[in-house]
């Protein structure tokens, strides 16, 4: 096959955040032409009637463009934003004294001596924080330390002073890096979110704040509560430090990890976020769950058509280092090039995919579902070998369940996995693992004729040659089974063993 065939199938995938600059029809039509294969629906902001139409509109491009596209909700969580100041915001200056409350202000911003007093839409940590820890303002532009607490309960107050000033509007968020939070991770907005998400039909649901394995069990178990048979995916964003020392158990109960660097970057060390993301990556190999790198990847394109070289290669660096996919939030959100935004990232991303297309075809194992002894784990390493033997085009499979598809997927072959099946949702949820290209197809009635429909399909579109290998991942029969248990080489051109139909 040639290879600018090959390479029209893209291994990395890309994340776009819908927002106002984005959210009308025509616009999510031309994210989705541009590369976008699954767009994301941030619950921070907006209604769920606004939420809807948006849903509404994603699924109508995708019909009319003839491909799946994934939608992803991403739960608010217990962020911590600034209350009660007024529209033009106010400045603070170092040395100044600021003062937060669980109760009421009498007096506007002024109260108990201080020169401004706050509140915030959550107040429990006012009572958890201690003196001398630090509360960041406005993703830590603004840094305040603390003095102590001088009355707590419901009338609890704590009182700061300004170390790093800047001008403070309403609704920035309020990082504390070293207080223990006992917030949940699931808020009232947030299981109305859910609900709204499992009755849509959402594809994936990515849970902010995670702190340990429970936070994304509980988000679990109230699904299993709401849905008998769920089957929607779990992203854990990983932003908090309390995370970094459980990623491992936080991994395996999840579905995949969101490397979510705005908070995170604020939370801890800006120097350690590069060297967290590769570690995150690598666990996310090992243990064969999908990860996704988000925050700031081409944040210059918010304002210019053009991103940094610094950013172009952040997003070729995440590739490289494991990512499956990539995700733009205000550039695509509220920036001025959503749409070129997304045509830069796909450019960056195809060539890192050509580049590891031309070295030398290994396999990345996962070695801990390797050590699971999982069948399907098992049967996608054999597939995985063959195709690399071979130095095979294609894999090719045959979708009932999608978990085949994600075991191929965690090996990161670099060549394209093809994905077929006749069910909508089984697809929308391949979008975002890496190498898979989901692709949709009448239900075969037997292996044989599967076979040659994906010859024909192949062939009529340019993408193989004659005696060319095809390596197909298959279960019998074909109409019944969810596990595939085959690995089948067909050669382009000759005979299929199993016959028709």
């Amino acid at each position: 096959m040639p290879a600018n065939q090959q390479d029209k199938f893209l291994l990395s995938k890309i994340l776009a955040t819908l927002g106002p600059a984005s959210s009308d029809k025509s616009t999510i039509l031309r994210l989705a032409q541009a590369g976008a294969h699954a767009f994301r629906i941030n619950f921070s902001h907006g209604t769920l009637e606004q939420h809807e139409k948006t849903y509404r509109l994603i699924r109508e491009c995708a019909e009319e463009l003839g491909m799946p596209l994934g939608i992803l909700g991403d739960l608010c969580g217990p962020k911590i934003r600034v209350n009660n100041l007024p529209p033009e915001g106010i400045q603070l200056k170092e040395g100044q004294i600021l003062s937060f409350t669980t109760g009421t202000p009498k007096e506007g911003l002024a109260c108990c001596g201080s020169d401004i007093c706050l509140t915030s839409n959550f107040s429990e940590w006012i009572n958890e924080i201690t003196e001398g820890e630090h509360a960041l303002l406005d993703d830590g532009k603004i840094r305040l330390r603390c003095l102590g607490v001088t009355a707590s309960g419901s009338d609890g107050l704590v009182r700061f002073e300004v170390e790093h000033g800047g001008k403070l509007t309403q609704g920035k968020g309020i990082n504390l890096p070293e207080t223990q939070l006992s917030l949940p991770a699931l808020t009232d907005h947030d299981y109305q979110c859910v609900r709204f998400a499992l009755q849509h039909d959402f594809d994936f649901l990515a849970l902010s704040f995670v702190k340990d394995p429970e936070d994304t069990q509980a988000l679990r178990r109230f699904i299993r509560r709401e849905d008998p048979d769920p089957v929607i995916p779990i992203i854990s964003k990983i932003e908090r430090p309390q995370a970094l020392d459980k990623l491992e158990s936080i991994i395996q109960v999840s579905d995949g990890i969101m490397v979510a660097r705005g908070d995170l970057g604020v939370e801890i060390d800006l120097a350690r976020v590069p060297v967290i993301q590769k570690h995150i990556l690598k666990l996310c190999k090992e243990f064969g769950k999908t990860a996704i790198v988000a925050t700031q990847m081409l944040e210059s394109m918010i304002q210019s058509p053009v991103p940094t070289r610094a950013e172009v290669s952040d997003v070729a660096n995440a590739i490289f280092d494991g990512a499956d996919a990539v995700m733009l939030s205000g550039e695509t959100a509220v920036g001025q090039w959503p749409v070129e935004a997304v045509q830069v990232m796909s450019r960056i991303a195809r060539r890192a995919n050509e580049y590891q297309r031309s070295l030398p075809l290994s396999l990345n194992l996962p070695q801990k579902q390797i050590e699971a002894r999982f069948g399907s784990a098992a049967l996608a390493h054999g597939v995985c070998t063959v195709a690399a033997d071979l130095d095979a085009r294609f894999v090719i499979l045959w979708c009932n369940h999608e978990k085949s598809a994600y075991d191929l997927s965690s090996y990161h072959l670099s060549r394209p996995v093809l994905a077929y099946s006749d069910q909508d949702s089984i697809l929308q949820r391949l979008v975002l693992s890496y190498g898979l290209q989901p692709i949709h197809c009448e239900q075969p009635t037997g292996i044989g004729g599967f076979i040659r429909f994906v010859e024909n399909d192949l062939n009529q579109k340019g993408y193989i040659r004659q005696g060319e290998p095809l390596v197909f991942i298959l279960g019998y029969p074909i109409t019944q089974v969810k596990v595939p248990t085959v690995i089948h080489i067909h050669y382009t051109g000759e005979p299929i063993p199993f016959g028709q139909p």
